[in-house]
């Protein structure tokens, strides 16, 4: 038998299925950052997720470069690949490698995408021969083991990804040719996105009911019970019998007249009361997901998704610490169970400590083989990591993701629940107390429901009692609007979209397109990809920061309500969905869902005709701005912008934008510094190509000053550190580093 050349979608499943595999593995270098594995017959090469993109339109004629309404719509036949940016070794890696295999294992994620990611490249490198899948979610050894030895024709899928291939072609040519015609109407860069426009549209209507809302008093009734002659006296709230006359709208009570009134007739009276007891235990929250990683974040650190996204791509590559971290699922496998004394054991020397109360033979509900979805939990690997060489972010994210696996292993909250019901007319006096009996998971970390101090009700053993109402008050409370989104809660509100849909039948489709997700319930975007968008829309002007929060700008407000229906709801996620499944069943081919597309983009065109969408102030979003320098591609004013310098030029399709921060290269040194690019710095960098740079600290914790400079590539400006020529200190020689 020749050789099988198995393609992993990620290097995590690559690991995986190497261990699945007998003999002894050799790695071999194929180029400059990326490896493959050779061991027994197999060679095994790590894909990075997508490693190619859609072609842009000036990509087949350099004339689309220019948005123009007589160039819409722009749509192409069988729309090409080409390698992403940072990718092109890979791709050349797997075309170097066909030729050596008789046959190829498709090793992608077990859904749509996963399908795409390496059916694309096999037809990107003109692979004409023998496919097999490996269609698992199940990574342990003995799974993939057994998976091996039991591949099927990779045709069975091909449909899977021949659907995902459809939405990213129809996502491509909805947000440019709907993004260039209303740019071009309005003279400036308004952008439109099957995703990004309806999360636009969720802070647009919050924002709305915030400003809108119109405080509405209403009342509650508190008194203090004396119950059968012992003080002290237990507070108690009246609770109104279902379908009271004192209820109105929304089960409140608007009029203070009516409980004054049952305070007087109860005031001073015995009525029968029951105390009753009940021992209960809040199992530990499950492991981390995606989306329930940034809510946590958001609310402990102040995180935005962006930067948990960040740190934990860092965690993942750099420190390989922790698993998939894109992942929408919060549940693991058995095998991971059976798995669990080393991860237990490893996890707990890393972080320089010992937990007595951990047993890796207690079994969660986390540990679930039939919620696991195309990936599993996000929790620390068994790997030995140096916290200590880890940011101060990274250490919080580390530790957060080891507190909620390893509470997995741990005896759940115990709680003796204590209720008092006293029985008077119109209702009852009802009250609650929580002591903890044995604090289990939450001896180590703070999750799950927050516990208050037990109340003197807790001291009264279960049964009937005599109670008298010694007093009470009617207390004024005011109705309070929607809280603002954080990004957080927005990435979170992107994930459930399905809740705020009227129309019944899209709603519905929207929840049965999630369905089998755990925690995603009719939703628009991935974990994955939600953070980007929400930053997207910051950085076009649509939604604004005001702290922690994100609200909706003139701009995004005047452009969401302008939009038509047609193309600015969830709607259009549920309606492409139907007909991808029925691209799955054979039902339906790729042009369905192009037609569908180039036909709504022809009726909002015709409605629309060369009426503005925004006013002209509002689109004249550069205006009185700081200028910081020309631009090195068309040679307008750069401009100051709340994450960046701009070209003015944007709306004539210019895209040279120099940001403040990011992730790569110099930008990643000023970051890790505490520093970025300020409006000094940019214009010593389109003035002179360069800007020197003091007190940069290294990983040693060293300080040290360089030149930043400036490389446009086209496609994005590019920061590199350099020690050329550096200027020397005052009573010192320059050394080298």
């Amino acid at each position: 038998m020749g050789k099988r050349l198995v393609i992993a979608e990620k290097p995590m499943l690559a690991k995986a299925i190497l261990d699945a595999i007998p003999g002894t593995a050799k790695s071999i270098k194929a180029g400059e950052r990326v490896f493959y594995t050779e061991k027994g017959d197999y060679l095994v090469v790590a894909l990075a997720g997508h490693v190619l993109q859609l072609k842009e339109p000036e990509d087949y004629d350099p004339k689309y470069k220019k948005w123009t309404l007589e160039d819409l719509p722009i749509f192409f036949p069988d729309w090409a690949a080409v390698p992403a940016q940072g990718k092109s070794d890979i791709v050349r890696c797997v075309k170097s490698l066909l030729p050596q295999a008789d046959s190829v294992i498709h090793a992608g994620d077990v859904d749509d995408e996963g399908q795409l990611i390496v059916d694309e490249l096999l037809r990107y490198c003109g692979y004409r021969g023998k496919v097999q899948r490996l269609y698992t979610s199940d990574t342990s050894t003995a799974a993939l083991k057994k998976r091996l030895g039991m591949l099927e024709d990779n045709a069975k899928w091909e449909p899977l990804g021949v659907s995902a291939y459809a939405r990213s072609v129809t996502d491509k040519t909805f947000g440019i040719n709907f993004s260039r015609l209303y740019t071009k109407l309005n003279g400036t860069l308004l952008t439109v996105g099957r995703v990004q426009t309806p999360a636009m549209g969720l802070v647009v209507a919050r924002d709305e009911a915030i400003e809108n809302h119109v405080a509405r008093k209403y009342y509650a009734l508190e008194v203090q019970a004396e119950i059968d002659g012992r003080q002290p006296y237990i507070p108690a709230e009246f609770i109104p019998t279902k379908g009271s006359p004192l209820l109105g709208e929304e089960d409140k009570v608007w009029e203070r007249k009516g409980l004054e009134e049952v305070l007087a007739v109860c005031r001073g009276k015995t009525f029968p009361a029951k105390v009753s007891k009940k021992e209960e235990t809040e199992a530990p929250p499950l492991p981390f997901n995606l989306n329930k990683l940034n809510l946590y974040c958001s609310s402990r650190w102040g995180y935005d998704p962006q930067q948990v996204m960040e740190i934990t791509q860092s965690l993942r590559e750099k420190y390989r610490a922790i698993t998939y971290n894109r992942s929408d699922s919060q549940y693991l496998t058995t095998e991971q169970f059976r798995e669990a004394p080393g991860t237990v054991s490893r996890t707990l020397a890393n972080l320089g400590m010992q937990i007595p109360e951990i047993d890796t033979s207690r079994k969660s509900r986390c540990f679930d083989d039939s919620k696991v979805s195309a990936h599993t939990a996000i929790i620390p690997t068994n790997e030995k990591v140096n916290v200590g060489a880890m940011t101060q972010a990274e250490q919080n994210v580390y530790k957060a993701i080891c507190g909620h696996y390893l509470i997995q292993f741990m005896p759940g909250c115990k709680k003796r629940k204590t209720n008092l019901r006293i029985d008077c007319p119109q209702g009852m006096f009802s009250a609650t107390s929580v002591e903890v009996i044995d604090k289990g998971f939450k001896a180590i970390i703070r999750a799950g429901s927050e516990d208050k101090t037990p109340g003197a009700l807790s001291g009264f053993a279960a049964g009937d009692y005599r109670a008298c109402i010694m007093d009470g008050s009617v207390t004024e409370h005011e109705t309070t609007p929607p809280r603002r989104y954080t990004k957080a809660t927005l990435a979170a509100d992107m994930s459930s979209v399905a809740k705020y849909v009227q129309d019944p039948q899209i709603k519905a489709t929207l929840i049965r397109k999630d369905d089998g997700k755990e925690g995603e319930s009719g939703s628009i975007g991935t974990g994955a990809t939600r953070p980007a968008i929400i930053e997207g829309l910051v950085k076009r002007g649509f939604l604004r920061e005001e702290g922690k929060y994100v609200i909706s700008t003139e701009l995004g407000r005047q452009f969401y309500r302008a939009l038509p229906d047609e193309i600015k709801k969830p709607d259009v996620t549920a309606e492409w969905w139907l007909i991808q499944e029925n691209i799955k069943d054979g039902k339906a081919v790729p042009d369905d869902l192009f037609k569908k597309v180039l036909e709504d983009f022809e009726t909002v065109r015709r409605t629309v005709g060369t009426s503005r969408a925004v006013s002209a102030a509002t689109a004249d979003k550069s205006a009185g701005r700081k200028t910081v320098g020309v631009c090195p591609r068309c040679g307008k004013p750069v401009v100051e912008g709340s994450k960046g310098f701009g070209c003015s030029g944007y709306r004539e399709g210019c895209g040279f934008v120099l940001w403040m921060t990011g992730k790569y290269g110099a930008h990643k040194v000023l970051g890790d510094s505490g520093k970025k690019v300020t409006a000094a710095m940019a214009e010593k960098l389109l003035s002179k190509g360069k800007v020197l740079v003091k007190g940069l600290t290294s990983v040693k914790g060293t300080k040290y000053d360089a030149w930043v400079c400036m490389e446009d590539t086209g496609r994005g400006v590019f920061l590199k550190l350099s020690f050329d020529a550096l200027p020397q200190k005052k009573g010192k020689k320059r050394g080298t580093n």
